[in-house]
């Protein structure tokens, strides 16, 4: 195609005389083989089509425009031949869907369709700064009870979050550093507050926090870097005591600041043992984004779940406890089973705030549906 010359006129301040510009509309352009294309892209992409391209060869070429207006091909496009069953890349697809699978192991406790005991504990380094965060994260909400340490929070912070009540709060007392504890409990479910202490003097610097929800106390422990093994021990054994004498079943959970990952540290995990609480968290597994193991969870009931999840804005990822156990509200709680004993009466069992009531109750007027009579089984919800 022959490019003709193009004629521009081009205006100047002077009237006196007019300037003519005559040129070929060509711009440069930069030729290179297929191969050193690859990795760079292109607004406009000439290709020259050649016999015997092969597949990956028009892929790469063609793919380096950025856009399909931007490509231009020069000759017949032959599409290629469908790739061999033996071909390498094939057969390593096939591998990968049937041998090589990723396996997604990453839990998300908000997805379950079932109501139970759910408890998330974070280390938030900063509450004030991360309140939003902590409101708009489904799995936060999704939660039981959210116990956070290092809120670095004062008294007029608004910290409310919908659908949760404060159980429990410390603030710092004048600026804001890393201190502070906050509890939160679903609006419908009960508690009793068991105890509380800190210790602040020197190097010293220890919190925590006994919550008895339901039939199990939930101890929630901050232990700085700088506290001794010895002084976490000495509190460790007196909020496990006083707990133990409102109920058996116990959760310790904290940010202990002992690195599990190092052996010597095993003996804190032998300590917690002598009180019969296990560590349910994965040995060696992370919890900070420098690949320590300083959060973790320990219990003595069985049944109970944890592991980390991720956060985007505090060094320590959060860690959550599961329990597949549906919790009384603060109405009480009702469970049942029905089966028909005879044509008029249904056999029936009604769990209630722990207690177990069997009846026989006969069906109202409509055999499908049928209501219990509370001057048999009396009670209040």
């Amino acid at each position: 195609t022959p490019v003709e010359p193009v004629v521009r006129q081009i205006n100047t301040r002077s009237t006196n005389f007019k300037v003519e510009r005559k040129q070929f509309p060509l711009v440069p352009c930069e030729a290179m083989t297929i191969y050193k294309s690859q990795g760079g892209t292109y607004e406009k992409v000439v290709v020259n089509l050649k016999k015997g391209m092969t597949r990956s060869e028009l892929y790469v070429s063609c793919s380096r425009a950025t856009t399909s207006i931007g490509l231009y091909l020069i000759g017949d496009f032959v599409p290629p031949k469908p790739p061999e069953p033996k071909d390498a890349v094939a057969m390593m697809f096939k591998n990968m869907r049937s041998e090589r699978m990723l396996k997604f192991s990453l839990e998300f406790p908000e997805e379950s369709q079932e109501e139970r005991f759910f408890v998330m504990f974070h280390n938030v380094q900063s509450l004030n700064k991360h309140i939003f965060d902590v409101r708009s994260d489904k799995t936060f909400l999704s939660a039981s009870m959210i116990s956070l340490v290092e809120t670095w929070t004062k008294p007029s912070d608004s910290l409310q979050i919908e659908g949760f009540k404060i159980i429990h709060r410390r603030d710092c007392n004048d600026i804001r550093k890393p201190f502070g504890q906050i509890t939160y409990l679903k609006n419908d479910l009960t508690y009793e507050s068991i105890t509380e202490k800190y210790e602040y003097s020197g190097k010293n610097h220890i919190e925590y926090s006994s919550i008895k929800i339901d039939d199990i106390c939930i101890i929630s422990v901050y232990n700085s870097p700088n506290s001794s093994c010895d002084v976490l021990k000495r509190h460790m054994n007196e909020a496990i005591t006083i707990s133990k004498g409102f109920c058996e079943n116990i959760i310790v959970v904290g940010d202990f600041n002992i690195n599990l990952k190092v052996k010597t540290n095993n003996k804190f995990i032998e300590y917690m043992k002598s009180f019969g609480f296990n560590l349910i968290n994965k040995l060696n597994k992370s919890s900070t984004n420098a690949k320590t193991q300083i959060d973790c969870c320990f219990t003595n009931v069985k049944g109970l779940k944890s592991d980390y999840f991720e956060s985007l804005t505090s060094f320590h990822k959060p860690i959550w406890i599961r329990k597949h156990e549906v919790l009384r509200t603060a109405g009480g709680h009702l469970k049942y089973t029905g089966y028909k004993s005879d044509r008029n009466k249904l056999g029936f069992c009604v769990y209630y705030n722990g207690i177990h009531y069997d009846a026989l109750l006969p069906f109202r007027n409509n055999p499908q549906q049928f209501v219990p009579h509370f001057d048999i089984i009396n009670m209040s919800l």
